[in-house]
């Protein structure tokens, strides 16, 4: 019984530096391709003689998003190595950690806008340190999988003494019904998706070791509504 614990112990944590892996690849794979479009833009602004200001505004949207794939790095990093230890996830605060990824998703898409009002999280959250990098993937979902402007709504609604839900609810054009349980399976993506398929499945995934949960319905803007219940400490 004792080898048989150990031989399930090492297994679980193989799959989860695999998860982590695949979470490093594709997130900082979606980094390096908004970096990629921002110089293009930058180059062809100062090639033309362009205003400086304009050119200084993406070459900070760079500085940021260049900052955000570097600490999703170091951050993955770190996870595995504690991996072995099987702690517990620490308490997180979600206001400041809300505040920074609307903050770094708004600078890399301006037909995004979030609307979001911090003193609604004044929430603390048993999370890891990735849990920032789940937030930040369906806000950017939103822009990349839907046409023109889009708006998301950020919500907080108490499930019960012991848990919360964070609700990320857009106008876009929705889930359809019938594919709602597949998103979060790992390589499985929507008939109209140009995506791996893997970002929703890895956000699962890192949710339910955190002891949490995600599901999609439909938002009252006829969209998605994207819903993330955690544990509250």
């Amino acid at each position: 019984e004792r080898l048989e614990r150990a031989r399930n112990d090492l297994a679980k944590r193989k799959e989860m530096i695999e998860v982590y892996d695949r979470l490093l690849r594709h997130d900082l794979g979606n980094d390096l391709q908004v970096i990629s479009g921002f110089s293009d833009v930058l180059v062809s602004v100062l090639e033309d003689g362009g205003d400086e200001e304009e050119a200084l505004d993406y070459a900070r949207k760079i500085a940021r998003t260049s900052a955000s794939a570097s600490e999703l790095i170091d951050n993955v990093g770190e996870t595995v190595k504690t991996i072995q230890q099987e702690e517990k996830p620490e308490p997180q605060h979600l206001e400041p950690l809300l505040t920074e990824v609307v903050e770094n998703v708004d600078a890399k898409f301006e037909k995004l806008t979030v609307e979001y009002d911090s003193d609604g999280f004044e929430y603390e959250v048993y999370a890891g340190d990735l849990i920032d990098s789940v937030f930040a993937n369906i806000l950017s979902n939103a822009a990349v999988h839907n046409d023109g402007q889009i708006t998301v709504r950020l919500y907080a609604e108490e499930a019960g003494p012991d848990s919360v839900v964070v609700g990320m609810a857009d106008d876009g054009k929705g889930v359809p019904r019938e594919v709602r349980s597949e998103i979060f399976e790992m390589g499985k993506k929507g008939p109209d998706s140009d995506g791996t398929g893997f970002g929703l499945g890895l956000a699962r995934t890192l949710l339910e070791s955190y002891g949490g949960t995600i599901e999609v319905r439909n938002s009252d803007r006829d969209g998605a509504d994207f819903r993330i219940t955690l544990e509250r400490v």
